[in-house]
């Protein structure tokens, strides 16, 4: 018999937040403490003595895991930040440009001049690159390279068997 107690319905939330983050920014800049925090504020709801049981076993798991991960982001931004510089939250394309439209510049990219776009890093660049290299297909350099290969998963791809 399986039990959904409250600390699991908050650990499903946690990850979807976790997933939402780091989509948008490096995954050791996640807020490990502050949902170990909101961790330590969900109240046990159980009242027989094997809810219970599951349901403390279930926060003290979710709270160290939390807690170790809290302990090796710290490490691994520490380590990142002596040795590079805080990265630009954006990715440089460089290309001709002169025909792009304001309205074909969705999603925080800025436009420079006729040839260079700056595109938010992560997950938004995979979504509003392709959007732009169909429309203007002479870039190039992105984020310095010039040899550039990007692949894309289309509908019909994905029926494949």
């Amino acid at each position: 018999m399986a039990y959904s107690s409250v600390v699991d319905t908050f650990y499903a939330q946690s990850s979807r937040r976790y997933v939402d983050f780091i989509l948008l920014k490096p995954w050791y800049e996640f807020s490990y403490d502050q949902e170990l925090t909101l961790l330590n504020n969900v109240k046990n709801k159980r009242k027989n003595t094997v809810e219970l049981v599951r349901e403390i076993e279930r926060h003290m798991f979710y709270a160290a895991e939390l807690s170790i991960k809290h302990v090796y982001a710290q490490a691994i931004e520490k380590a990142t930040r002596a040795e590079f510089a805080a990265p630009d939250p954006y990715t440089t394309v460089i290309g001709d440009f002169s025909g792009v439209v304001l309205s074909d510049l969705t999603g925080g990219v800025l436009w420079e001049n006729n040839s260079t776009l700056k595109i938010p890093r992560y997950f938004p660049f995979t979504q509003i690159y392709p959007k732009i290299a169909k429309k203007h297909p002479r870039i190039q350099k992105i984020a310095g390279n010039q040899n550039i290969v990007m692949e894309f998963q289309t509908a019909d791809r994905l029926n494949m068997p």
